[in-house]
């Protein structure tokens, strides 16, 4: 995958990425939030896989979501915030656990159709292990409203019920659900190769 990291990114995946890393890019055509505009939209987020001594990882629901929605919990990196600095105070803040990485799984970065050569947007996906505390939502501001560990295997079907939320315009996502759906679809496909043995 061709990268085109700010110098600070591109420090920080030297000391974290490992021969395990998955890097993907993912082609997603015009889409607000694969590709944000200067509008508001994350640059850059994390996404957490909390995982269970069973093997079973962390998903979650907001209350705005569609009936049975649920999906892998990611929060976006503030402007010139180091990436596992982004990882542990979005962990603390949607699930209450802890955000110490056991590793870097994936670096996911969504390219715009032909004319988007170099990915715009980057989801950086840690597999945070072994977890035994019970998740619970802190911050009242988002909006979280359950949470489900769910087999890793399941993460396709979630992909596919993510990809599938049809063109419904939401206030609260200032969008529609299909392009936000098609965008966090693709990391649950990539998390469950990465975690597949190998």
């Amino acid at each position: 995958m061709s990268t085109t990291f700010p110098p600070y990114v591109e420090r920080q995946l030297k000391l974290l990425a490992t021969r395990t890393t998955l890097y993907r890019s993912i082609d997603l055509g015009i889409n607000k939030f694969a590709h944000p505009d200067g509008t508001g939209g994350r640059a850059h987020e994390v996404c957490m896989v909390f995982r269970r001594p069973g093997g079973d990882v962390l998903t979650f629901r907001k209350t705005f979501y569609p009936p049975g929605v649920y999906r892998l919990p990611t929060g976006g990196i503030l402007p010139g915030e180091g990436i596992v600095d982004a990882l542990t105070r979005e962990a603390k803040e949607e699930t209450g656990l802890s955000g110490d990485p056991h590793r870097l799984l994936a670096v996911v970065g969504y390219r715009a159709g032909e004319a988007g050569q170099h990915p715009s947007t980057y989801t950086f996906a840690f597999l945070l292990d072994d977890v035994r505390a019970a998740p619970v939502a802190v911050d009242p501001q988002e909006q979280v409203e359950d949470f489900q560990w769910v087999d890793v295997d399941q993460l396709p079907r979630m992909a596919d019920v993510l990809a599938r939320l049809g063109t419904t315009w939401s206030p609260d996502l200032e969008g529609t659900w299909d392009d936000w759906g098609r965008f966090r679809a693709a990391i649950h496909t990539v998390i469950w190769e990465a975690l597949q043995e190998r």
